[in-house]
């Protein structure tokens, strides 16, 4: 290199400085080198890219119509599922009801025999408690009493006008013996040698089964009731 000094400043030739700048210069055949060579690395880097990409999209959607098929299937099974399921339900509703029509046709069926025979057996029964039996004692008493329950009905006659009190003037059997003694009283019309007097008469029927005379009264005035005859209902011993 070529210099001169002047003073403190060096000076440079032109040549010189040609010099130096083709040094610091690439040439156009170096660049395009550059590019070209630049050009092939990024094509290749893209070129694989693109096929990354394209294997990994390929993945996706064979990993997406995987899970389509599998979801299919898994919907197939459940409609399946579901299916058998409604029809294992109708099928058990159909016996179900089935069987509660049959249950009730038989209930239906006992609730109707059982009224039957409860509407028979209150008539039975009825029947049973109007059944009766009499019985005539001494011409004078006559009774009657329910078979099934202890009651009795008394009716006396009397036309005898020579009682007198303390006389017994009929007695009934045992199955119509008071539970507790019974006093009664009725007016009799009776013959008293020709003459027809009228007598308020008091009776008891006591626990032995005889009928007392406890009152035999003349009445002052005449008698225009029911007489000579005395009805008593009463509860018997058995």
């Amino acid at each position: 290199m070529s210099t001169e000094i002047l003073g403190n400043v060096e000076l440079i030739t032109k040549g010189e400085v040609e010099a130096m700048l083709d040094d610091s210069v690439v040439s156009e055949t170096t660049i395009n080198e550059k590019i070209s060579t630049a050009s092939t690395v990024l094509e290749q880097s893209i070129s694989s890219t693109k096929t990354e990409l394209l294997a990994s999209v390929d993945n996706v959607n064979a990993s997406i119509a995987e899970e389509a098929t599998t979801r299919a299937s898994e919907t197939t099974s459940l409609n399946n599922s579901i299916a058998e399921e409604e029809s294992a339900r109708t099928a058990a509703i159909t016996t179900l009801t089935e069987r509660i029509n049959t249950e009730e046709a038989a209930r239906e069926s006992a609730d109707t025999a059982l009224s039957e025979g409860i509407t028979s057996a209150i008539t039975e029964a009825k029947d049973d408690l109007k059944s009766t039996e009499t019985a005539t004692f001494a011409d004078v008493v006559s009774c009657v009493r329910l078979k099934n329950l202890p009651i009795a009905q008394l009716t006396l006659d009397l036309t005898d006008a020579s009682v007198a009190v303390n006389d017994i003037i009929g007695t009934v059997g045992a199955k119509y013996l008071p539970a507790v003694p019974v006093t009664f009283a009725f007016v009799a019309e009776l013959n008293n040698s020709g003459t027809l007097t009228s007598y308020y008469i008091v009776a008891r029927l006591d626990a032995n089964g005889n009928i007392n005379v406890i009152n035999k009264t003349a009445l002052s005035e005449s008698y225009s009731g029911n007489t000579n005859t005395a009805t008593v209902t009463y509860i018997t011993k058995e």
